[in-house]
């Protein structure tokens, strides 16, 4: 947040403040909700071991991205992945 806050030429405190009013969470909450974003996007179409999605969307491991999942999305990332991948759709309809 220090390097948003830089850029923005503010304090890191008036800049969590302003962004929190403009887009109505927290800048901490806005990357989680992005890095959990980008992971479903991955998880609906990419074959690569849950691992690799969480480290390629900017989680610490694999552990954290299912805290996230379970937290935000009531599901694992693997039950996520069974329900909405392609590759387990096709299977299904193949």
């Amino acid at each position: 947040m220090q390097a948003l806050a830089h850029i923005a030429n503010m304090s890191p405190r008036n800049f969590s403040r302003v962004f929190s009013r403009e887009a109505k969470v927290s800048p901490a909450e806005f990357v989680e909700l992005a890095r959990l974003d980008a992971a479903r996007r991955l998880l609906e179409h990419d074959r690569n071991p849950l691992k690799t999605i969480a480290l390629n969307c900017g989680f610490r491991d694999g552990q954290h991205m299912r805290d996230v999942f379970r937290r935000r999305l009531g599901v694992s990332p693997q039950q996520y992945r069974s329900s909405f991948g392609m590759v387990n759709a096709a299977r299904q309809n193949g």
